[in-house]
């Protein structure tokens, strides 16, 4: 029952990237946010798709970055 989902998911991604870009996301660019967004399972592609889908995986990801300096020149 992945499909409402990951709709309303991609509805928010659309949404706030293009607000952030300024301008509409090609169908490419939209799955490349979509898949920013997921975490993958230790399961093959073929049984569970590309993985847990977690909007803010990119901002928590960045801020831990941040915090253990990985980011800093």
């Amino acid at each position: 029952m992945a499909a409402p989902h990951v709709s309303g998911a991609l509805a928010l991604i659309k949404s706030f990237e293009e607000e952030s870009f300024q301008r509409e996301l090609s169908e490419s660019e939209l799955y490349a946010q979509l898949i920013r967004r997921t975490l993958p399972l230790d399961i093959a592609k073929t049984l569970a798709g590309n993985g847990f889908l977690y909007l803010t995986a990119p901002d928590e990801l960045s801020e831990k970055a941040e915090q253990s300096h990985l980011l800093t020149l």
